[in-house]
């Protein structure tokens, strides 16, 4: 049932059969409620236009009646951006666990009580045209059944999914700040050196956002190899007639920068000398 509701009101979406607000709070809102279980002619329950200090929630659910443990904020489809803070003020005060954002077409879901930014403490964004319809009623049931929200079973959900996030932020953190790292200040040097490598071994000096390409994908391709670059041809081995004979100069690559959780390293060729060429490069 809960499938199908949300397939009938994709293709409405697609159709804009939405064009305010009150239609999305009528035909979305309160139809997806309850197939989740809530009783939406219990007022008490199902508590529209919840007012409180200072403003009014459009939905509270209650359990018991007239005590809120979750607010829902409705807005026109493509209305919903900036609409959190205010959002966020009641739920805080109030102590309500969980707060939804809709505007009928995307839904998203936050944990007031967490750290961080707005964007920081939302658990999920659900997008019905975007998402698979069994996709999203798995979500629904999960933060939202009337069930879930009785047992109390949405509110421990909702904090193992945002600890999820965070964990999963904190790992992406590391890769951002190493890049920042790179270019285009503080990486000057690594630039240079890449550059200088290349043109010595090839006779050719890469430009300087071909160089900033190549460190970009070894940043997020994290444990990828760079395609191989095929050695540059040795000089003849036969040195002309008469030339002195000279030792081949010993030359000191770069060695792979240290980004803490990815390993950022150069090209095989750039990091060994030409084939042929003895313990050194042979000068040109």
């Amino acid at each position: 049932m809960l499938e199908q509701d949300i397939s009938d009101i994709r293709e409405n979406l697609r159709r804009g059969s939405y064009p305010n607000e009150a239609a999305v709070s009528q035909g979305i809102v309160l139809r997806l409620l309850r197939t989740l279980g809530w009783p939406v002619d219990k007022p008490q329950v199902v508590y529209p236009e919840y007012t409180l200090e200072g403003g009014r929630v459009d939905y509270a659910l209650c359990h018991p009646a007239s005590k809120p443990r979750v607010f829902i904020e409705v807005k026109q489809v493509g209305q919903s951006d900036g609409a959190e803070r205010q959002l966020f003020e009641y739920a805080f005060h109030q102590g309500v666990p969980l707060a939804v954002l809709t505007d009928g077409r995307e839904w998203s879901f936050f944990l007031p009580a967490g750290a961080g930014s707005y964007d920081e403490r939302r658990i999920y964004k659900l997008n019905l045209l975007e998402h698979e319809v069994t996709d999203s009623a798995r979500k629904f049931e999960r933060y939202l059944s009337h069930k879930a929200v009785r047992s109390g079973a949405a509110f421990t959900a909702a904090q193992d999914d945002y600890r999820d996030v965070a964990r999963e932020r904190e790992i992406h953190d590391p890769s951002q700040k190493a890049w920042a790292k790179l270019v285009p200040d503080e990486g000057e040097y690594h630039l240079e050196v890449i550059a200088d490598c290349v043109e010595y071994l090839y006779g050719y000096r890469p430009g300087r956002d071909t160089v900033e390409h190549f460190l970009r994908e070894m940043v997020h391709q994290t444990g990828a190899k760079p395609p191989h670059t095929p050695a540059r041809p040795s000089p003849p081995s036969d040195p002309p007639p008469n030339a002195e004979e000279t030792e081949p100069a010993e030359v000191m690559l770069p060695q792979p920068l240290d980004l803490g959780t990815a390993s950022v390293g150069l090209p095989q060729p750039l990091m060994q000398p030409a084939k042929g060429s003895g313990s050194g490069l042979s000068p040109e």
